[in-house]
């Protein structure tokens, strides 16, 4: 019988300098999840809920462009082989948006899609696809945009989707052959078996006012579309709710400045953290050519806007200049990143600011590419309950998916690790959360097969590490680290699990899986609690005690596990490979 004396975080020494430092994540191995393309992959998406993931892309596959699909069903371990989920046997080109666009909603059993598609003519249209079961099936639909297929090309595209509710907003070119771009919506409140016909939502008629950009969020059943355009003779920014029944409400001005006064940027942001708490940002050249960032709120569902906005970032306005915002909140949690030049043209970074009091202040900017190589392109920002994740690729050469974590609600950052671990070059990087297992996912594109295939990796907010010699009969000691904000600085233990070999155990009455088998060595380093577990600290992190490490030499696999009082788990870490010398 193996007698397992194991660690749990740093020894004390170690432990101490730790307590300053942020969390460190271990990244997977990259998985290639569309192994049967032959041909180029282009616009890559990934959304997840409930620790299922779901990715999207195109690709030139037995020369014919069309849209893909792969899923997990274990945290992103294993995926699915790729389905295509459009019927265009002319293969005609098709582009997807990113994860800004929200072109890839999940929610339970509903899986919901739409892309750019020029089947019709040289013009694209919007499609549509639904699943009901959960990925297994998908049913394609064209979305109307109030022209005959192909007549009019829609521009931009932007999805808000819960439940059956669906709301589709669209820029629309050219409808009444003066060039200017109209806004549609199309809702369904059946899951997409049904849209209504496109709807009318900006100023006057349509082509009156030349729309140029758009967004939108939902809650429930409702929506709520910003746009800009030059309806007061120069681009500004407004806002309109729509249900999925067809309710539309008043457009709302949401910049406070005087009329035609700035110019606002084709790039607005809106995040819905309740029915009635609707946040806004957007980038305006008010001084200079140089852009600065606003942000505006509203807290009975856009009916009304606060009196005045205010200026997120603490750069200079009209000198530093502003890029590539976007924004994310959950509860009274609102984070907004953005990349600026305050520390000079050539040391571009990114920034993160957040509020934490439903937009009232803001949290001075972090730097979280700081220690990332420079300069960085177009950063994304996601967040779900305590965790929240910034993603970028830099321009460097070869480039990469670059993360920085957060693992108490964006109030701080880690350092930015790289995801991608590759030699070729990355690029199209997209991230998706999720708190089932406190995970992070990024997708994106590499060369190293010498064309563009789609990627994945994956790492968990805890960490588990082994410190000391790796020789039986060595002290040694086991340290976690990451686990999330309400796991920490309570009574909570972290205990470690030993296993000859990585496999599958449900946790009994949790369902969340080990990720290791219920073998013998499992069920005996469950008998050395007290030795194989540990506190969790204020800071996420925790060591075991240290002592002499009696097991027989060979590889074997651990796993953490937060127990939090009453009974319950949290954070589960990645399984570690432990491979013991005599």
């Amino acid at each position: 019988m193996r007698t397992i004396i194991f660690l749990g975080l740093l020894c004390t020494m170690m432990a101490a300098l730790m307590t300053s430092q942020l969390d460190a994540q271990t990244p997977r191995t990259p998985i290639q999840i569309d192994p049967s393309n032959d041909g180029v992959a282009h616009d890559p998406v990934i959304t997840m809920d409930g620790g299922n993931i779901f990715a999207a892309w195109v690709d030139t596959r037995n020369l014919c462009e069309g849209i893909y699909l792969t899923r997990s069903t274990d945290n992103g371990k294993t995926f699915s082989a790729e389905i295509r989920l459009d019927t265009d046997i002319l293969c005609f080109p098709k582009s997807l948006e990113g994860n800004h666009g929200r072109s890839l909603i999940v929610d339970g059993l509903n899986v919901y899609i739409y892309w750019y598609d020029q089947r019709n003519a040289a013009n694209d249209d919007v499609y549509f696809a639904y699943s009901h079961d959960g990925g297994s099936t998908f049913t394609e639909v064209r979305i109307d945009d109030s022209g005959l297929p192909g007549e009019y090309d829609t521009q931009e595209v932007r999805m808000a989707a819960n439940g059956l509710d669906v709301v589709i907003a669209m820029r629309v070119t050219d409808v009444l052959g003066g060039g200017d771009d109209a806004l549609y919506a199309s809702w369904s409140n059946d899951g997409g078996m049904t849209f209504s016909a496109a709807t009318h939502i900006g100023h006057g008629i349509p082509g009156d006012d030349d729309v140029d950009g758009i967004a939108i969020d939902g809650f429930g059943s409702m929506a709520y579309v910003v746009f800009v355009d030059n309806n007061n003779g120069t681009d500004d920014v407004y806002g309109v709710s729509v249900d999925s029944s067809g309710t539309i409400g008043s457009i709302q001005r949401i910049a406070t400045d005087a009329v035609a006064a700035g110019n606002v940027e084709s790039d607005p942001a809106v995040v819905m953290t309740s029915a009635a708490d609707i946040h806004v940002t957007w980038q305006e050249e008010r001084i200079s050519a140089n852009e600065e960032l606003y942000y505006n709120r509203s807290t009975d569902g856009g009916v009304t806007f606060q009196a005045s906005e205010m200026q997120i970032g603490q750069y200079t306005p009209g000198t530093d200049d502003v890029d590539w915002h976007t924004m994310t909140g959950d509860g009274s949690t609102v984070l907004v990143t953005w990349r600026d030049d305050r520390n000079g043209p050539t040391s571009s970074a990114i920034w993160v600011a957040g509020s934490f009091d439903g937009g009232v202040t803001w949290s001075p900017d972090i730097n979280v590419s700081a220690a990332a190589p420079l300069p960085p392109s177009i950063p994304k920002i996601t967040m779900q309950g305590p965790i929240a994740a910034v993603n970028w690729s830099d321009v460097n050469t070869p480039d990469e998916s670059r993360v920085a974590w957060s693992r108490d609600g964006g109030v701080s950052f880690n350092a930015a690790i790289d995801v991608s671990n590759s030699a070729a070059d990355v690029d199209q990087t997209e991230v998706a959360v999720d708190t089932l297992y406190n995970s992070c996912h990024v997708i994106y594109l590499d060369d190293v097969l010498g064309v563009n295939n789609v990627y994945t990796n994956a790492f968990r907010s805890a960490n588990l590490t082994l410190v000391g010699d790796l020789v039986s009969g060595h002290p040694h000691q086991f340290h976690i680290e990451g686990c999330v904000v309400g796991e920490s600085g309570s009574p909570a233990l972290f205990q470690c699990v030993l296993a000859n070999n990585v496999g599958s155990f449900p946790i009994p009455g949790d369902g969340r899986d080990v990720g290791l088998p219920y073998d013998t060595l499992f069920k005996q380093s469950l008998r050395y609690g007290s030795l194989l577990s540990g506190a969790v600290a204020i800071d996420g992190s925790g060591n075991t005690p240290t002592f002499p490490l009696q097991i027989t030499p060979g590889t074997y696999y651990s796993v953490g596990i937060v127990r939090l009082p009453g009974g319950n788990f949290g954070s589960i870490t990645d399984p570690i490979q432990m491979v013991v010398t005599p």
